[in-house]
């Protein structure tokens, strides 16, 4: 109790005049505080609160802000600190990945005259080095076969482009598991394998569990290629009702991230585009094949296999069209890049060739189409003697 209260029984402990009892009533009207009350400090904030309702809030909410932008900043310069060590992390590994693959180059057998050692050597002994001197790097060793898987790739080597790449999936899972970017990609690749292989089943198996992954962990563009593959393995196994939506889906994705003239975009497109002409839609499979086209000769300046793989579609659908100037043009082109890249015994040739005689053969010309078909038939024995192609 403070200076006076009205009706106190003690006159000393009453207002000492009527003048204090108006200040008091004064004081408490205006929020003040009043000497009838204890003066402590939590009665004088309150009352200062109570006067300053609009400053008190507003400090209030200045003191959370400034709380709540230094918990901001110190999780930021965490965050920023591992991403930075993230990064520093795929440059050294980058860095590493790099100066092995010259170093499989450099190592090459000084006794032999320079170009005698095959890359095919070179990169088998590169493959048994990965093994014993990066046996503690598991991601320098499965970036390293991932490239090698490539290699081969383009090499058509089924067997040991599976190889590699069963190692790098069985090295990514070790050392970061199975819901990432990376891990889905190897699957993709994977089923591009057993695709070109003939391997149906586990092609759309691979192509599946790659999608699936993509879901879980909202990568859309991985989403994208797992639909490519799964669409892919349906459209051979003559499932077109399968094969369509998971092509269009595919398309709908890198449209919506990548723009609809992304090389990403003119490959989905392509895939389509063969669906479409083997359902005779004819009409609207030459108008993907024309922007898949458009989009790679922009993208891709010069000779480029690429390019002659949607020449050899668009020429099929040309025929199928009656347009054999056309598709005969568009094989010849085809053709004329193959030949100037990798010779004329080339892989992609067997099937231009093949389809140079069915355009001679549609115009009556049949001797001239028998010789496309056994030089056709000659480049299948070279390269894949056990292939359906063939027959």
């Amino acid at each position: 109790r403070g200076g006076g209260v009205a009706l106190a029984r003690d006159p000393a402990d009453r207002y000492a005049s009527v003048e204090a009892l108006a200040n008091d009533l004064r004081n408490h009207l205006q929020g003040m505080p009043v000497d009838a009350k204890t003066p402590t400090a939590l009665y004088r904030a309150r009352k200062f609160v109570t006067r300053h309702r609009v400053g008190a809030a507003f400090s209030a909410f200045a003191v959370a802000a400034l709380a709540t932008i230094a918990i901001l900043a110190i999780n930021f310069a965490v965050t920023a600190d591992r991403q930075a060590k993230a990064i520093a992390l795929e440059r050294d590994r980058a860095q590493q990945t790099r100066a092995f693959l010259v170093s499989i180059f450099d190592a090459a057998d000084p006794n032999l005259v320079p170009g005698e050692q095959t890359a095919r050597e070179l990169l088998d002994a590169g493959r048994k080095r990965i093994a014993t001197e990066l046996a503690d790097q598991a991601l320098v060793q499965a970036d390293l076969l991932n490239a090698m898987g490539l290699v081969f790739r383009s090499w058509r080597h089924m067997d040991d482009g599976r190889e590699v790449l069963q190692q790098e999936r069985d090295l990514r899972a070790r050392a970061t598991g199975k819901r990432n970017r990376e891990y889905a990609d190897v699957l993709v690749r994977l089923s591009e394998f057993e695709d070109m292989a003939g391997n149906y089943e586990q092609s759309l198996a691979y192509g599946r569990q790659a999608l699936d992954i993509s879901n879980q962990i909202d990568d859309s563009l991985g989403q994208a290629a797992g639909h490519i593959r799964v669409g892919r393995v349906l459209h051979l196994q003559g499932d077109y009702d399968g094969a369509d939506p998971a092509y269009r889906r595919a398309i709908d994705i890198y449209r919506s991230e990548l723009g609809d003239f992304s090389l990403e975009s003119a490959q989905a497109k392509i895939h389509l585009a063969n669906l479409l002409n083997h359902q005779q839609r004819y009409d609207e499979a030459l108008v993907l094949f024309e922007q898949a086209l458009a989009t790679r000769e922009e993208s891709i300046k010069g000779d480029n296999a690429d390019v002659t793989e949607v020449l050899i579609g668009m020429a099929s659908t040309l025929h199928n069209l009656g347009r054999l100037d056309d598709a005969e043009a568009a094989y010849e082109r085809g053709f004329a890049i193959n030949d100037r890249l990798f010779g004329p015994d080339n892989t992609y040739n067997m099937y231009i060739v093949n389809g140079l005689g069915k355009v001679a053969e549609s115009r009556g010309d049949y001797q001239l189409a028998l010789g496309h078909y056994e030089d056709a038939a000659r480049l299948v024995r070279m390269h894949f003697p056990d292939s359906p192609d063939l027959g």
